[in-house]
């Protein structure tokens, strides 16, 4: 499980009921945060930028999986 992590996009609401996004990277092997991000205002290069940051230099196989109830 060395190289296991998990990502993950969620949104957290503030107590000015706006919004915020997160994207988060965690390495399963000591359960710490490899990268975060926040954003009130997500754009098409802010995700993917996100997703490739954390693992620039590294190749590995990667899989997906979404527990969403409404993608069933």
């Amino acid at each position: 499980m060395k190289n296991l992590v998990s990502v993950d996009f969620f949104t957290v609401p503030t107590l000015r009921f706006q919004v915020l996004y997160v994207f988060l990277v965690l390495a399963h092997d000591r359960r710490r945060i490899l990268h975060f991000g926040v954003t009130a205002h997500p754009t098409a290069e802010w995700t993917p930028n996100n997703s490739a940051t954390p693992f620039l230099g590294h190749r590995a196989p990667l899989s997906s999986t979404d527990r969403d109830r409404h993608l069933r």
